[in-house]
């Protein structure tokens, strides 16, 4: 009797999480992970007092009002951007300085918070200043506000593209680089989010290690070139001598390889269901437990390491928490709870058989009744209850993917017919200029993130290249490689980037460059959830594309890729048909 086993008469007064008091959070489960990590919080002390968070009107124009994947409020303080005026970064809430870099590289941005920006995180925006600032404390061993006051640079070197074309294995060799300090996230997602532009600098500059006067730093976030805003901010924040850097791969290969990576990502996310599955009566009773106010939290505290251990269940345990909220704006009171249960939840009978309606005022019962039993007989236990999450949170759950020849099929048509449709003068689909091209993608493709349809679109690396010059960058500034000289001639390709980045070479570890196991061993260390995202460094096809679709796609990329050669001033060793 699994129901028997909880401590209802808390419950009976209580109807969320944040009504329990400490010790009733400790006898019921949800303080022992927490708690376990800090010996002075024991039961019987005496609770903290919490500070009432602030109200925000949605109005404030000096607060960032954002969302999370799964749809979750969040709000923090807003701030500037940098800029370089003079010769000299600027930066609101920052005090910032221009650097020499090591040998002959480009003057750096090197800030740190001012005393009044770090009390203004540390009395009204502690939630937010936890969440921006937290890394990097853990790994320096020190407070949020000593982080937050640390000299650290902005990137001098920026890996924008393209995705699967080799910017993960370009960033392990980078980070072995005595004069590279590399980002702590692999893919910081800075410059192509419009909530982290509202909150300002601070929280990207967090994201890098303090200051070294021998290095410079460095990030890598291949969808940058495909996004329609990245290249300007870069240019405008970072100045016009950071190196842009764009890894290219044969298009039809890369497309190919991108949806076999989101393949890998969304088959990955069986076991999750299969534990969601398995494990429904303790999602349920961790719900019951807290109330749909405190679901994220509960459903974090007292779910089982078989839940909590899977890389979806942050996303999971949020959008949980976000659609019960939804229901309790539609509803009243525990009728958003109630509703839940009834949609997503089933019981079914010892034995065997079909099942049956989940009792609708369980929840009910637990929470003002003290009483667990199922019908008029027997107890209900936890073999009785199931639990569909795909159908009733598919966004906190599974990702889905189509059909790879109907879905580059379908691009390939799109694109094409975009192209006659708005520009009738052109000899074929193509456009057959650099700037034209530039032109083209950004009236004809509605840029998307995750897993999306645009495989085609993202190969298209001309015209990103050209799109990225149009918004300011000059040709200076970028520097095109080929996926296969990295692959092949490793320490020649680190070479070319050390001088166009103005930092002296390196002899790399011979062993590092060309064992693959060795690189991903390092990789897997430096950045531990980054294959959680199906991303493998040598990776094997669950079967070949079809020859039809890959010599459809040669041909639709073939003028694109003169495009190319003409802008890198070099031709790759790519097929034509």
């Amino acid at each position: 009797m699994w129901w028997s086993s909880l401590p209802l008469v808390a419950l009976a007064v209580a109807s969320t999480y944040g009504d329990l008091n400490r010790v009733d959070r400790q006898r019921l489960g949800f303080a022992e992970k927490r708690y376990a990590q800090n010996p002075t919080r024991v039961a019987g002390d005496k609770p903290r007092r919490r500070k009432r968070k602030a109200v925000v009107d949605a109005g404030d124009e000096t607060v960032c009002n954002l969302k999370s994947r799964a749809g979750a409020k969040k709000t923090g303080p807003r701030f500037g951007n940098l800029e370089w005026r003079g010769g000299a970064p600027s930066a609101e809430g920052l005090e910032c300085k221009a650097e020499p870099g090591p040998g002959s590289a480009a003057p750096r941005a090197c800030c740190r918070a001012t005393e009044k920006t770090v009390e203004l995180l540390s009395d009204q925006w502690r939630r937010h200043f936890t969440r921006v600032a937290r890394r990097a404390a853990e790994s320096e061993k020190t407070s949020l506000e000593d982080a937050a006051r640390a000299w650290r640079c902005f990137p001098s070197v920026v890996v924008i593209g393209a995705q699967k074309s080799g910017s993960t294995a370009l960033a392990g060799h980078l980070m072995h680089h005595p004069s590279v300090d590399f980002s702590r996230v692999k893919e910081l997602h800075y410059f192509d989010k419009n909530e982290s532009q509202c909150l300002g600098a601070l929280p990207y500059l967090l994201q890098y290690p303090p200051m070294r006067a021998a290095a410079i730093t460095a990030e890598a976030t291949p969808f940058y070139v495909a996004d329609l805003h990245s290249c300007g901010r870069i240019r405008s924040q970072l100045g016009p001598r950071t190196t842009l850097v764009t890894l290219v791969r044969e298009p039809v290969a890369r497309a190919y390889s991108e949806y076999q990576m989101k393949h890998r990502r969304v088959e990955g996310q069986d076991a999750f269901a299969g534990a969601l599955a398995e494990h429904a009566a303790a999602v349920l009773r961790c719900v019951l437990l807290v109330g749909p106010r405190n679901a994220t939290r509960g459903l974090r505290a007292c779910s089982p390491d078989a839940l909590t251990e899977e890389p979806k269940f942050p996303q999971f345990s949020v959008s949980v928490s976000v659609q019960l909220k939804k229901r309790l704006a539609q509803t009243q009171g525990a009728d958003g709870l109630l509703g839940w249960v009834r949609d997503c939840f089933w019981a079914e009978k010892r034995s065997g058989g079909d099942g049956e309606p989940f009792p609708a005022d369980l929840a009910r019962r637990v929470f003002f009744d003290g009483t667990d039993k199922f019908g008029p007989e027997r107890p209900l236990v936890a073999s009785d209850v199931k639990f569909d999450a795909g159908e009733c949170f598919s966004d906190g759950t599974r990702e889905r993917i189509g059909d790879l020849d109907g879905i580059m099929r379908a691009e390939i048509k799109y694109l094409a017919d975009c192209a006659r449709t708005n520009y009738p003068r052109w000899p074929a689909p193509f456009p057959p200029t650099g700037a034209e091209a530039a032109a083209y993608i950004t009236k004809c493709v509605q840029i998307r993130t995750g897993i999306s349809n645009q495989y085609v679109y993202r190969s298209l690396y001309a015209a990103q290249l050209h799109r990225c010059v149009g918004s300011g960058v000059s040709r200076d500034q970028l520097l095109v490689l080929d996926s296969d000289d990295l692959r092949h001639e490793p320490q020649d390709v680190l070479d070319v980037l050390a001088d166009h980045a103005g930092i002296p070479q390196h002899a790399f570890d011979a062993a590092l460059l060309k064992d693959a196991d060795a690189l991903q061993a390092s990789l897997k260390e430096k950045f531990p959830s980054f294959e959680n995202s199906g991303w493998r460094l040598e990776s094997s096809y669950t079967q070949p594309m079809p020859e039809k679709l890959r010599s459809d796609l040669a041909r639709f990329f073939g003028p694109h890729n003169e495009l190319l050669y003409a802008f890198a001033g070099r031709r790759f060793n790519w097929p034509d048909r």
